[in-house]
C-alpha cells in the first residue's frame, strides 16, 4: 500500500512539472506572436492569456514559475532582453490575484471550473499588475514622462486581448470538463 502511494505521489509530481513546462512553453509561444509594436520598443502579445490559464489550473508557485519562465524566455529570444528581469517579476505577480481567488474558492469547495464570476476581479487585477508593472519598469528605464505616455497609449492593449483569449480558452476547457478529466487537484 505504501509503495502504491509513493508511486502515485511521484506520478502526480511528474504530471505537475509536465503541466508547468507545457504551460511555460505555451506562454513563450504566444508571447512570441507579436501583435503590434509599442512605443517603448516592446510589443503586445497573447502570452498573458496562457498565464491566466496557468494561474487558474496550477498551484500558485508552479503558475508563477510557468509565467515567469515563459515570459522571460520570450523577452530574451525576441531581442527585448532589457525587459526580462521586469517580466519575471511582473508575470509572477500576475498570478497573485488568481491564487487568492482560488484559495478562497477552494475553502468553499467551489474551485471546479477555470472560468467563473470570480475570474473577473482576478483578470482585472492581473491586467492592472501588467499595466502598472511595466509602467514602473519603463519609468526606471526611460524616465517618467516618456513612460507614462507610452503606457497610457498602448499598455492596456495586451491585458484586454489576453483576457478575451483566456475567456475563449477557459470556456472551451470548462465545456470539456478539463479540470475533472485531467484530475488536476495537485493537493499535497
Amino acid at each position: 500500500m505504501a509503495v502504491k502511494q509513493a508511486q502515485t505521489k511521484k506520478y502526480d509530481r511528474v504530471r505537475l512539472l509536465t503541466y508547468t513546462a507545457v504551460l511555460a512553453a505555451l506562454t513563450f509561444a504566444l508571447t512570441m506572436v507579436h501583435i503590434a509594436p509599442a512605443a517603448n520598443e516592446g510589443y503586445s502579445h497573447l502570452g498573458d492569456a496562457v498565464i491566466y490559464l496557468s494561474a487558474s489550473i496550477l498551484p500558485w508557485p508552479y503558475a508563477m514559475l510557468s509565467a515567469s519562465v515563459g515570459g522571460a524566455l520570450a523577452d530574451l529570444v525576441s531581442g527585448s532582453a532589457n525587459w526580462a528581469i521586469a517580466t519575471i517579476i511582473i508575470k509572477a505577480l500576475n498570478v497573485v490575484p488568481f491564487a487568492l481567488v482560488r484559495m478562497w474558492l477552494e475553502k468553499r469547495g467551489r474551485d471546479r471550473k477555470i472560468l467563473s464570476t470570480w475570474s473577473v476581479p482576478a483578470l482585472l487585477l492581473s491586467g492592472l499588475v501588467t499595466f502598472f508593472g511595466y509602467l514602473l519598469a519603463e519609468m526606471v528605464m526611460y524616465g517618467s514622462r516618456f513612460a507614462f505616455a507610452a503606457s497610457a497609449a498602448a499598455g492596456w492593449i495586451q491585458p484586454v486581448f489576453s483576457t478575451v483569449v483566456f475567456v475563449v480558452l477557459a470556456l472551451a476547457l470548462d465545456r470539456a470538463d478539463f479540470k475533472k478529466k485531467t484530475q488536476i487537484s495537485f493537493k499535497k
